[in-house]
């Protein structure tokens, strides 16, 4: 059986322009999730799911929305996991956990 909320974090993740290269990409990202978790309760923790499976994808550009994603809604557990791509992603992987270490996961 599949979860929804999961497949809906999925395909948003997988269909969503996410940037971490500036500040404005982040704090867009940041609002964005929160107004669909707002709208559909459970979302950014799907999300944050959906993005750690996504990091061991085939894909760059899917590996770099995870990591984009997890800038967001990721937390202190998921560093080790950013680490393991740290060396292909280094600078978005670098953002990512600056910002887990001091901010609050969105949802």
């Amino acid at each position: 059986m599949t979860n929804p909320q999961f497949e809906y974090a999925y395909h948003w993740l997988r269909d969503t322009a996410l940037y971490l290269q500036r500040p404005i990409h982040l704090a867009r990202n940041r609002r964005h999730v929160t107004e669909i978790d707002t709208g559909r309760p459970g979302f950014a923790s799907q999300l944050r799911l959906v993005a750690l499976e996504a990091l061991g994808s085939e894909g760059s550009l899917l590996v770099h929305k995870a990591i984009a994603a997890l800038a967001v809604v990721g937390t202190i557990e998921d560093l080790p996991h950013l680490e393991l791509v740290a060396a292909a992603h280094r600078n978005v992987v670098r953002t990512a956990i600056f910002e887990i270490e001091h901010s609050s996961p969105a949802g």
